[in-house]
């Protein structure tokens, strides 16, 4: 699986949210753009099916131009017992 290095996980960083009450063994991220293309591959099967849903407003390859361009951005949801 391709994934971020989260060995280094910080609490202190700002782009991750730990969810506390509900959901306490997930942790939410925000893919930095110099590592977009690290998740890549798990993110687009999952991007592809919203873009399905979108009727034709959406297609995939606008979706990661529009990441790359940081007109959108990539939060992803971590499970801490995979980390």
């Amino acid at each position: 699986m391709n994934m971020l290095d989260t060995n280094t996980y910080d609490e202190s960083d700002t782009n991750y949210v730990e969810i506390k009450k509900e959901y306490p063994d997930y942790i939410i991220s925000l893919i930095p753009i110099n590592l977009l293309y690290t998740v890549w591959d798990d993110a687009k099967p999952h991007l592809e099916k919203a873009v399905k849903r979108s009727g034709g407003r959406w297609t995939i390859d606008y979706v990661h131009e529009a990441l790359l361009r940081e007109e959108q951005q990539l939060w992803v949801t971590l499970d801490k017992e995979t980390m």
